[in-house]
């Protein structure tokens, strides 16, 4: 998820592409690129990105995460529900 401020400090939400990088021009940005469980968009892979500052670039990605693993290894060291 992300915005991107212009001139007037309007903000618009900037959905991102998953392994498309975007360009950081000059306008201001608020890019979260997610974490790993509880997801809001419904997807259950993990969300990360690369921050590229050489290349003035974001790009969001996912990872295919071992849900039902973490879930067993989780009750096996008795953790609290939550």
């Amino acid at each position: 998820m992300g915005y991107v401020m212009d001139d007037t400090g309007q903000c618009t939400e900037k959905i991102p592409e998953y392994g498309r990088a975007l360009p950081l021009t000059g306008q201001r940005r608020l890019l979260n690129p997610g974490s790993v469980g509880q997801p809001r968009d419904r997807n259950p892979e993990a969300a990360y990105a690369l921050l590229d500052e050489a290349a003035s670039t974001w790009e969001a990605r996912r990872v295919v995460y071992p849900i039902a693993d973490t879930q067993t290894q989780m009750r096996a060291a008795q953790l609290p529900a939550r």
